[in-house]
């Protein structure tokens, strides 16, 4: 793949792409985890929630945030994106859907479906994005959220940035 030419006239050549195309789209299970008393108590001390005390019988809910911990790159195997060039990747953003509270006691399975990968090229050079949809069930199977997470992998750019303390010409 080639990009327009640069202010030079000289085409430039972008970056390679590649990734496992055969992973697309599947469901690939994640790992399992168990709400745990204790585990809730120390992320609720971690991140300051306030805990409030529950009428006899009922079930302690846990924070919809709780799931942010049982996210985990290496758990997303398999889809192999590379950008030529590239040596650092970066959250791009994360978005959770709940459908039903979670609670102390549940297990949830995660899954993972790689539901995109796709590059853009700009003035700063090539950026490579994987998109994953996550998806969180309970024990009883129900879907009880669900993410979208995606990550960005950026190829050197066309031109280094100014070097410091460089005076500007006129």
């Amino acid at each position: 793949m080639t990009i327009p030419e640069d202010a030079g006239g000289a085409a430039a050549q972008a970056p390679q792409l590649t990734y496992n195309a055969e992973i697309l789209r599947k469901e690939q299970p994640a790992g399992a985890i168990t709400l745990t008393e204790a585990g809730v108590d120390r992320y609720m001390e971690l991140t300051g929630h306030p805990r409030a005390a529950l009428p006899e019988g009922e079930r302690r809910e846990a924070p919809i945030a709780m799931l942010n911990v049982f996210f985990s790159r290496g758990q997303e195997v398999g889809a192999d994106v590379k950008l030529e060039g590239a040596t650092v990747g970066l959250n791009a953003g994360r978005a959770i859907e709940l459908y039903r509270p979670i609670y102390v006691g549940d297990t949830l399975t995660r899954s993972a479906i790689l539901q995109d990968v796709y590059s853009k090229t700009g003035r700063s050079g090539t950026m490579a994005f994987e998109v994953w949809e996550i998806l969180f069930r309970n024990q009883d199977h129900e879907l009880v959220a669900r993410a979208r997470d995606s990550m960005v992998y950026r190829a050197p750019g066309v031109a280094p940035p100014p070097e410091r303390g460089a005076e500007a010409s006129p």
